[in-house]
């Protein structure tokens, strides 16, 4: 009596090796599709600010986040005209635009708006981003 071929012992030692990288390229292609990571961030204090030579970005942003607690009461109430000063502005919107999705299967919305900052750099922000995950 004869095994069958799908039951020789080399057909399925084959067959095992085999579907060992195949499982683990499925998942490497569909992982993604079920993982979710959210990134919130704020726009950073220190993109505008002068950073002394003695400190990090970090510190900087620290410094900053304290001094925005601080509560200042003023006597003089603002004036009504602003008058221009050669100050920096700070971060100036240069261009925005939408995202969209680009097929049934690759969907994205948000949008995306380029910064400058007041040395020059440029910042992309990206805000009420979401695409399909891949």
């Amino acid at each position: 009596m004869t095994v069958p071929f799908y039951r020789r012992r080399g057909v399925l030692i084959t067959a095992g090796v085999l579907a060992i990288p195949a499982i683990a390229l499925a998942w490497w292609l569909t992982a993604p599709l079920f993982q979710d990571d959210v990134v919130d961030e704020e726009f950073p204090r220190a993109a505008t600010a002068d950073i002394p030579d003695d400190m990090t970005v970090e510190e900087v942003e620290k410094e900053m986040e304290e001094a925005e607690e601080v509560t200042v009461e003023a006597d003089d109430p603002m004036p009504d005209v602003v008058e221009a000063t050669n100050e920096p502005a700070g971060p100036i919107a240069v261009l925005t635009g939408e995202v969209v999705g680009a097929d049934d299967f690759h969907q994205g919305s948000g949008t995306a708006t380029i910064y400058r900052l007041d040395d020059g750099s440029h910042v992309l922000r990206l805000e009420d981003f979401e695409v399909t995950n891949g």
